[in-house]
């Protein structure tokens, strides 16, 4: 997710009258020249960029490590480089800008070796990788250099050796990741979603999940950090993900510590630990607010073909009602792919009937329909994607049924599909706020050409690139003029917004304006 530009500040903004509510901006006045009345994304970036680092820094160490273990001259700029595939195993690399740019390589002495090995020890080699730029001059300075860098390895001991590059493989591991996999506050309409990920372990193993399950977890001080961070930086809500949560020991403390700061708890989960009522009570007792449920249908035969848990789909849903009684609002995120596309409608009943009518004094906040962003292994994604034609009328009648029965559908997200799945059906539309739209990009989106016909293109979010390159525009049809549709605006923390806007709240709270 690319990270939406930072909109005018409320301090340069003169003529606007502004209020934050979850992170999400909301304009309460009309300014001129502007179409300013709806949300729009904070300014994140700067947010993201005073969290504190992780994956960099554990880079950063390891290169500290090597510059002082191999001696190499202050005034080179020293970088991490990763050694991949199969030859990665018992070596060690780090890329030099000394005027002429390269890559050392520490190696085992039994390794491959494709590159300009400079010399030996009893334990290993030292390599120059790819050498280029640089003056005549520069590069033939870089090489007396290396003399004396050839000269300290020599002189170093198997052990350190042997302790440097199990530092390498160490940091390794978090080749795959960012610092923005592990934390990060992200725009996408119509919500503004701070989160910590709490590692990638799971007690499901999703096939369409783009985690890898032996990614490394964080430290407990970095996720604790960056809650106070989230909270210093003036978000309202903070979400916890993985993996699965609640399957790591420092959720509860977790959420103690973010409710302590004033931040609303939102925990992403499966829901399985919540039917443990010793467990969920620690976790209300700390602090926790919000449940966002992954259920993906209603079918225990295909829930546990999608989740690769098997009879864990009972389990899910104890922890739903649990949830539902212990006071937690509670959302379902239901993906949606081939083996479920088929019978939404069923799952939307299963919701009303055990969710709903199980625990009517707090029912089901609302249901997001989702499609997945990429899957860990893409050619699952290719044989799981359903076109959007094929998908439309078992989606919109799962939609319809919610939303006859008081529970907010969320089908036309950025995390969602197209409006035009239902160019048939605009009473079921929300359009996204274009000026929210305006402030949102990301890489995870795109159009087709015909799209760009369409009335509403700046009110959609598109649809993922792999979409178009396995099915291009099939199923997507223009809009030739703006549906009598409501806004969606995000309400997510505060559900009083309906009355400062002057909108009474429709049920469960999920306000619609209509422009």
């Amino acid at each position: 997710m690319v990270p939406p530009r930072p909109h005018r500040s409320q301090e340069d903004s003169a003529g606007f009258r502004v209020a934050a509510f979850d992170g999400t901006v909301f304009f309460m006045a009309d300014v001129p020249g502007t179409s300013a009345r709806g949300p729009v994304a904070p300014s994140v970036r700067a947010a993201n960029g005073a969290l504190s680092p992780y994956v960099q820094r554990r880079r950063q160490e390891f290169v500290a490590r090597a510059s002082a273990w191999l001696d190499l001259p202050e005034a080179w700029q020293v970088t991490w480089a990763a050694a991949t595939g199969r030859e990665s195993a018992g070596r060690a690399r780090v890329r030099v800008d000394a005027g002429a740019q390269f890559l050392l390589e520490l190696a085992q002495r039994d390794a491959d070796h494709h590159e300009t090995v400079l010399g030996h020890s009893a334990f290993g080699a030292l390599s120059i990788v790819s050498p280029r730029g640089g003056s005549g001059d520069e590069r033939r300075s870089v090489e007396r250099l290396l003399k004396r860098v050839l000269t300290t390895f020599a002189s170093r001991s198997e052990e350190s050796f042997k302790e440097l590059l199990a530092g390498y493989a160490d940091v390794g591991r978090l080749e795959p990741l960012r610092d923005t996999t592990y934390r990060m506050a992200i725009y996408t309409p119509p919500v503004t979603t701070p989160f910590v990920r709490l590692g990638f372990r799971c007690n499901q193993n999703c096939d369409f999940c783009w985690q890898g399950r032996d990614w490394p977890d964080a430290p407990t001080e970095s996720y604790e950090a960056w809650v106070d961070e989230l909270a210093a930086a003036g978000f309202r809500s903070i979400t916890f993900t993985g993996g699965e949560p609640t399957i790591h020991k420092q959720l509860v403390p977790l959420v103690a510590r973010a409710n302590r700061l004033g931040l609303r708890v939102h925990i992403q989960t499966n829901a399985i630990q919540l039917r443990k009522p010793q467990y969920l009570e620690a976790l209300v007792a700390a602090g926790a607010h919000a449940l966002f449920v992954s259920l993906h249908s209603h079918d225990p035969l295909i829930s546990d073909a999608m989740t690769r848990a098997p009879r864990t789909h009972p389990l899910t849903v104890q922890g739903v009602v649990a949830g539902l009684k212990a006071g937690l609002r509670v959302e379902l995120n239901c993906m949606v792919e081939r083996r479920n596309a088929g019978t939404l409608a069923e799952h939307a009943r299963f919701v009303l009937d055990e969710f709903c009518a199980a625990v009517p004094e707090n029912p089901i906040w609302g249901v997001w329909y989702t499609h997945a962003s990429t899957y860990f292994d893409q050619g699952v994604w290719t044989s799981a994607v359903v076109p959007m034609d094929e998908l439309a009328s078992p989606l919109l009648n799962a939609v319809s049924l919610l939303h006859s029965n008081g529970v907010r559908p969320i089908a036309w997200s950025a995390c969602g599909f197209p409006p035009c799945v239902a160019h048939d059906r605009p009473e079921l539309i929300e359009l996204l706020d274009p000026e929210a739209m305006h402030e949102f990009q990301s890489e995870e989106r795109s159009f087709a050409p015909v799209c760009e016909e369409c009335a509403i293109k700046s009110r959609c979010p598109g649809v993922r690139p792999f979409y178009l390159e396995r099915f291009g525009s099939r199923g997507l049809t223009p809009f030739d003029r703006v549906p009598d549709a409501p806004s969606m605006v995000d309400d997510h923390a505060f559900p009083e917004l309906g009355s400062r806007l002057g909108q009474p709240p429709r049920p469960n709270h999920m306000l619609r304006v209509v422009p």
